[in-house]
């Protein structure tokens, strides 16, 4: 209708490139080898639900590899008890936050993180004695940017896998190509680089 079909093609296959890619690499991980996630909203003790895949958090975990650690439940946003979550024993915690692009500094992610891990209730995970606890912005897991959601977790989950995958760099020549923007801001602590 407006006369780009070539840029919005270019455009697509920009994420489809990296997509494709995950998901080739992760489709033959054995289900008992997947990573369990345990990813937090912006409120403490409170999750997303997957079972009619939720508000699309839980498709990310699974579009990056892993497992969401309430796959049963479809409410898409709901309190977990800190016993059923160091119960089901995550191998990696992620916490979502407001935040990103506007950010000078890693500051506010490190309270988070300070918090998250200091959390006696979780100390016997997995996540928190393999150090897999991770703060990341909602500016790249939540609404139109859920697309970079699976770059940036599969990245988290499987590192060996994707060593020459880099999401910062892919958000990058996103902010830079296609939406004119220069790059900034805070996306993830720690951090992957």
């Amino acid at each position: 209708m407006l006369g780009y079909e070539d840029r919005a093609e270019e455009y697509i296959n920009f994420f489809r490139e990296k997509w494709d890619l995950i998901e080739e690499r992760v489709k033959d991980i054995p289900d008992d080898e997947r990573k369990k996630v345990y990813f937090e909203g912006a409120d403490k003790y409170k999750t997303y639900g997957g079972a009619d895949y939720g508000c699309g958090i839980p498709g990310i975990i699974r579009a990056a590899g892993g497992i969401d650690l309430f796959p049963e439940i479809s409410a898409y946003y709901f309190e977990v008890d800190p016993e059923e979550v160091a119960k089901r024993d995550p191998d990696v915690i992620i916490k979502g936050t407001p935040g990103g692009y506007l950010l000078e500094d890693a500051s506010k992610f490190k309270e988070l993180y300070d918090e998250i891990t200091s959390r006696a209730e979780l100390a016997n995970t997995t996540a928190m004695k393999n150090g897999d606890v991770y703060i990341i912005s909602f500016d790249v897991t939540g609404g139109a940017r859920k697309k970079f959601g699976p770059i940036f977790l599969a990245k988290i989950l499987y590192p060996d896998k994707f060593e020459d995958l880099d999401p910062y760099a892919v958000l990058k020549e996103y902010l830079e190509e296609y939406q004119g923007l220069k790059y900034q801001g805070v996306y993830l602590y720690p951090s992957m680089s």
